[in-house]
């Protein structure tokens, strides 16, 4: 079980506070890191690495949900962006190539649906962090941003 540091809590009021909350979790990051994402469908993990990743120069960010992993790299930065949603067993998770994302430290890391790996599983040798979004009601959701250890 990890250890988690509170890093903010937010409430975000409507889409565009997205873009507000973005360079906070910017400043933490930094090649290597590995984000775990959590909350129900629809509260906006898609949303949240889409503006995030705006900040590095990535246009048409889209949601993994069917092709599982997707990839952007550009000068500035190398992304992976998970969602395991789909994934039923640990088998899937490791035939959909999950766990080759770690061979190189290089690559920021944003895994929706994290849980469905056990804490225990998770490398340790990257800095580890945690995003949960609760919806409020159908704009307003809370934000918190943790870091693990």
């Amino acid at each position: 079980m990890f250890k988690e540091k509170v890093i903010f809590e937010k409430i975000l009021n409507n889409e565009s506070d997205w873009e507000l909350l973005t360079p906070q979790v910017q400043a933490v990051l930094q090649a290597g890191s590995l984000v775990l994402l959590e909350g129900e469908m629809g509260a906006g993990k898609t949303t949240f690495v889409a503006s995030l990743l705006k900040k590095f120069k990535f246009e048409n960010v889209s949601s993994p949900t069917f092709s599982f992993i997707n990839h952007y790299k550009n000068s500035l930065i190398n992304i992976h962006h998970v969602d395991l949603y789909r994934c039923e067993s640990a088998a899937e998770v490791e035939s959909i190539g999950f766990w080759d994302l770690f061979q190189s430290h290089e690559p920021m890391i944003f895994v929706e649906w994290a849980s469905k790996i056990p804490d225990d599983e998770w490398p340790l040798n990257r800095t580890l962090f945690k995003l949960v979004i609760e919806k409020l009601n159908s704009t307003s959701r809370k934000v918190k941003f943790f870091e693990l250890s």
